[in-house]
């Protein structure tokens, strides 16, 4: 047949489209690095702002973890008398309730007088507190016209007593410092006060300026965290790297998913066109039944793939890629020559499947031509409505040319493809099959119920033969003899079987 050899040019073809399946490949292992490494800039600037939101919320509570930590010691608490006696001045001078980095710790008594680590008081004045309601703390700041001679406190209330902790200002560089050096810079101002800096003095912002920060008091207090390009410096590198890495990945796992799905088509193709080869493919055949008379009017050829095993592959898994890949057309050929020389043995006609190509490109009619008039009389062919017409023209011709040598053309599938009561129109169709999809819905509530009888209405008036497929219980059948739907394949009646198994029930059932 002048398919099998057109497959065996498509086998020679299959060079050529490794070549392009190279190519792909090719394109989907770059893909990935040109869609991710230009948005490297918007990555690095949103880490960047997310470094510095999360170290803003991360040093209050630095400071608040450095300034509790000597209340932690409740012992340490319940010794002091809160009378800033010689008790209590040896208490905040000791190690335990000093640490390293608080530079002075000063108790304010209730009464007004005051004393710290260092004896008498050393805070004598102090910028207006703020209250942070996020992290439950109350920050000041000693008064000096010079900024970096200020230094944060720490207020913490006590009864009627506080202590103002006097944090070093090396902790808080040190701290800016160990998340990236030379990156951050923190500004603390208070209205009328010179703004006290920590961190990076000279911050290099000519590309990049990151910063947050909060307000309080009607502005009168500012505390701000700024970044620039040396943040950006850093994190380049540490995203770049991730970029990288994810296209790697996602490339590597493209090509992975194509080339499986390459491999999985190519040997597809390659065991439909050996088993075309083998003759693995087989007509099974499915009893259509006039429900009047219980007796056998025709068959509709079913194809199985039988490998060599004898195991059989579901035509679910093979026609529709056969359809895409013009593999049906060989197929059908193979097995109408099968069920040409099985007709004799059949009762009322034998109804095999084409597609849309059939029609527009002319195959059946040279294929009839060339035999037995009287006996392909016998032979029917079903439409499929998976594959849209295009050529309606050549379409029509074929079907007439195909009607005067044989029993005519069915629509398949009648009412869920592309044609539906166009394709009745437009192509002289004279028989439809009713699909399952609608027959299901007999005895439900399912709005599909409705369109089944518009379907057997419109059959009815256009004086269409009308068979109804997938038909499964008596009730089924029942419904559609009252509708005047006589003509059923399903399996209420009798599955898809071979030409053996067809003939014996011919016995059993007197047909």
């Amino acid at each position: 047949m002048r398919h099998l050899k057109r497959l065996k040019k498509q086998t020679l073809s299959l060079l050529q489209v490794k070549r392009y399946q190279w190519l792909i490949s090719i394109l989907l292992f770059i893909a990935p690095f040109t869609i991710l490494l230009p948005t490297e800039s918007a990555f690095v600037n949103y880490s960047a702002n997310s470094h510095v939101e999360d170290l803003f919320d991360h040093i209050f509570f630095k400071i608040n973890q450095l300034g509790t930590t000597n209340l932690r010691d409740k012992k340490l608490i319940k010794k002091l008398n809160f009378d800033c006696g010689a008790d209590d001045l040896a208490i905040l001078s000791s190690r335990d309730f000093t640490p390293l980095y608080v530079r002075v710790i000063q108790l304010e008594l209730s009464n007004g007088e005051k004393c710290s680590n260092f004896g008498p008081a050393v805070i004598q004045n102090m910028s207006p507190t703020i209250f942070v309601a996020k992290h439950n703390i109350t920050l000041a700041s000693t008064i000096s016209p010079l900024s970096q001679r200020r230094e944060t406190i720490l207020v913490q209330p006590h009864g009627g007593h506080r202590l103002l902790t006097v944090i070093n200002s090396r902790v808080l560089n040190n701290h800016l410092d160990s998340e990236c050096a030379d990156c951050y810079q923190l500004e603390y101002s208070i209205a009328g006060l010179p703004t006290m800096i920590r961190g990076e003095k000279e911050l290099l912002q000519k590309n990049h300026h990151y910063s947050t920060g909060s307000q309080y008091s009607n502005n009168d207090y500012n505390i701000t965290l700024h970044a620039g390009d040396r943040l950006y410096q850093e994190l380049e590198e540490e995203v770049d790297a991730y970029l990288y890495i994810a296209s790697f990945i996602i490339a590597i796992l493209l090509n992975i998913i194509f080339w499986s799905w390459c491999s999985s088509r190519a040997s597809l193709k390659g065991m439909i066109m050996s088993a075309l080869s083998n003759n693995e493919f087989i007509p099974y055949y499915q009893p259509i039944i006039n429900s009047k008379t219980d007796k056998v009017v025709g068959q509709e050829v079913l194809i199985r793939w039988r490998q060599k095993d004898m195991s059989l592959i579901p035509p679910g898994q093979f026609i529709p890629y056969a359809e895409e890949n013009n593999l049906i057309i060989a197929i059908t050929d193979t097995l109408l020559d099968q069920v040409y020389q099985d007709l004799t043995e059949f009762t009322g006609w034998v109804s095999v499947n084409i597609v849309a190509k059939h029609l527009e490109q002319g195959l059946l009619s040279p294929w009839l031509k060339g035999h037995n008039h009287e006996l392909i009389k016998r032979l029917s062919f079903e439409l499929t409505e998976r594959e849209q017409i295009k050529q309606f023209k050549q379409a029509e011709s074929e079907i007439q040319l195909v009607s005067h040598y044989c029993h005519g053309v069915k629509l398949d599938d009648f009412g869920t493809g592309y044609g539906g009561f166009s394709y009745l129109q437009r192509l002289g169709v004279q028989s439809i099959k009713i699909d399952k999809m609608f027959i299901d819905t007999i005895g439900t509530d399912d709005l599909k119920c409705s369109v089944l009888d518009a379907i057997i209405t419109f059959g009815h008036k256009a004086n269409l033969e009308m068979i109804a497929e997938g038909v499964e219980s008596k009730t089924q059948v029942d419904y559609l003899a009252e509708k005047g739907v006589n003509l059923i394949q399903g399996f209420y009646y009798a599955k898809p079987m071979a030409k053996a198994e067809l003939i014996d029930f011919y016995r059993k059932n007197n047909q």
